[in-house]
């Protein structure tokens, strides 16, 4: 056990750490099949073309980006993508999500020292708290959405945590500023909300630098914060985002939209994006890096954080009561009993308020005796996530893979601030990483298994279809693919693939199949004149 211990806190051990991470992803990733959006982004621009043409691409991105999503680098680069095959894009996705996890790990790294341990932690707290892993992980068209373009932003948080630490290495030169200043834009112009979060984190970190800190910022910093303005401009006021805002039913003025997009808010915060659950990990974990400065704790903030905390769970049940049914259900009850809703969650935050304040409070010179630097960090991180968060409210139809960038922030901030405590972490942090292995093993084996099992339809399913085409059928019927598992890109939100047009799927849902008869018969037209590829249930 001492030769593993020592090996994992040398170089050779953590990377060997990385290595072995990368090839767990891999083998994920090689059995994962298109779904849903793939075949659609395929047909956009490469149906029935012979020729790889980067104007072609480009072309029909800036038509998406006029009339859909302002993502224009994230939509380029995955028309790129789904031309060449499926190998490619395998072997560099894992790497980005490997590099993630390595960002993540120098960010929260305490000392120089190597350590395999923590390595792993960061890998298995993104693993089983980023919500719908298989849509933003595994899934070709989501992966490079949320994964790459997030692995952006979390690079130039790294840079500017770096200046918080004083650990900073990049040159104030014409060179850096203008690679800065053009990383600014690209990653600005990832998903929306991951902007917000990288602008929110920027603009933190330059404001406490020169006015608390009284620093020198160095003209890269601000430079690429400009940049980072542009890129979310191109995004945030682009044609298609107008176009899609509007067909997400965010209509109405602000304070109408925050009253009645709270209950969809919360529904997704709690029942689907597991952000709540990060919050309320973050707050016992800062609570216990603040008390274990010190021993002794007073009886009347003993009595104060305990009747808060009996209350919160007070609320959490009846939350989670009132949160047990389906989305619809929830809604049902949700729109004629706002104002109840609205007492409710000010309670718990006033009780998660109060029992921060308290814990602050008694240990205000704790805050003046440690490193201010640990606490301001941490600080600008949970700010950045609560931010990105709460711009939900306004569109509360957001899915649970929305949400990757603000879990992988404060993700970050739960890491940092324990790998700071100071005592009492040993037997903690065996325990509580024992438990996330079990977990994470479990839930990797669970998803190895269901991605092969969906590997093996594709590969038979495929063979059908082509013997059937070419038998010049016209109408081809398959067995559908249904996987509950979230870790599993095919499941995305558990539709099935192909859609029973006469099952339990909305007729909205339709136009999978639509794009999945283009694709396996070549030809645009091919709905259109009759050809269908449908999904049925195994008998």
């Amino acid at each position: 056990m001492e030769k593993i211990n020592n090996f994992l806190k040398s170089k050779k051990g953590l990377i060997t750490v990385f290595i072995i991470l990368y090839f767990l992803l891999f083998f994920i990733n090689l059995n994962t099949i298109w779904a849903a959006d793939d075949y659609a982004f395929y047909n956009n621009v490469w149906l029935g073309e012979d020729k790889f043409s980067i104007l072609r691409a480009f072309t029909r991105s800036k038509v998406f980006y006029l009339t859909w999503t302002g993502r224009f680098l994230s939509t380029f680069m995955n028309y790129l993508l789904l031309y060449f095959p499926k190998m490619i894009y395998n072997i560099i996705n894992p790497a980005v999500y490997v590099g993630l996890i390595y960002i993540i790990y120098k960010i929260v790294q305490k000392d120089k020292q190597p350590n395999g341990y923590l390595a792993l932690g960061c890998f298995m707290m993104t693993w089983l708290f980023i919500p719908a892993v298989g849509q933003v992980i595994f899934w070709q068209i989501g992966s490079v959405i949320y994964l790459w373009m997030f692995f952006l932003v979390l690079l130039l948080i790294y840079f500017y945590t770096n200046l918080l630490k004083k650990e900073s290495k990049i040159k104030d030169n014409l060179k850096n500023n203008i690679l800065l200043f053009i990383l600014g834009i690209v990653a600005g112009n990832g998903f929306e909300t991951n902007s917000i979060v990288l602008l929110c984190f920027l603009f933190l970190t330059l404001v406490y630098l020169h006015f608390f800190e009284k620093r020198k910022l160095p003209i890269w910093s601000i430079t690429c914060f400009i940049g980072s303005v542009i890129g979310s401009c191109t995004n945030f006021f682009s044609p298609g985002n107008a176009v899609r805002m509007g067909q997400m039913g965010t209509s109405g003025g602000l304070i109408e939209k925050i009253i009645f997009g709270a209950g969809p808010w919360f529904y997704n915060g709690i029942v689907r994006s597991k952000i709540f659950l990060l919050i309320t990990i973050l707050i016992v974990v800062y609570c216990i890096y603040v008390i274990a400065e010190k021993k002794s704790i007073s009886k009347k903030t003993l009595l104060v954080m305990t009747a808060s905390a009996l209350f919160i769970c007070c609320l959490y049940f009846f939350i989670g009561y009132v949160l047990s049914g389906s989305v619809a259900e929830f809604l049902k009850w949700f729109y004629p009993h706002y104002k109840r809703f609205w007492v409710v969650l000010v309670l718990l935050g006033c009780s998660l308020l109060i029992m921060i304040f308290t814990i602050i409070w008694n240990r205000k010179e704790f805050f003046k005796d440690t490193d201010k630097t640990t606490n301001y960090i941490s600080l600008i991180y949970v700010l950045s996530g609560l931010v990105g968060v709460s711009a939900y409210i306004m569109t509360p139809t957001a899915w649970p893979r929305s949400y990757m960038g603000m879990s992988i922030t404060l993700i970050t901030a739960i890491i940092y601030i324990y790998e700071r405590i100071t005592k009492t972490k040993k037997n903690g942090y065996v325990g509580v990483f024992i438990i996330m292995v079990i977990l994470s093993s479990i839930i990797y084996s669970a998803t190895f298994i269901d991605t092969y099992k969906a590997k093996k339809w594709e590969e038979r399913t495929v063979t059908t279809i082509k013997e059937k085409i070419n038998a010049g059928e016209t109408i081809i019927y398959v067995d559908t693919l249904e996987s509950k598992n979230n870790y599993n890109a095919a499941s995305i939100e558990r539709w099935v693939i192909p859609i029973e047009i006469e099952g339990k799927i909305p007729k909205d849902y339709e136009w999978i199949n639509i794009e999945v008869t283009k694709y396996y018969f070549n030809d645009p037209n091919a709905w259109k004149n009759g050809k269908r590829i449908i999904g049925r249930a195994k008998e």
